[in-house]
């Protein structure tokens, strides 16, 4: 997949900022970015962003 152009990578950034400011006020859990992967109970690998 192509990279996103500046104003989607703006946006997104902005929107991740804001979220993890509003979870650390909260505590209302853990942010990740989408790069993430996670293990899962069968062993496969999933990404935040699938």
């Amino acid at each position: 997949m192509p990279p996103t152009g500046w104003e989607s990578g703006k946006h997104n950034a902005n929107l991740t900022t804001d979220l993890n400011i509003w979870n650390r006020q909260s505590q209302a859990g853990i942010v990740f970015d989408s790069s993430t992967g996670f293990s899962l109970p069968n062993g496969a690998v999933g990404e935040a962003s699938s």
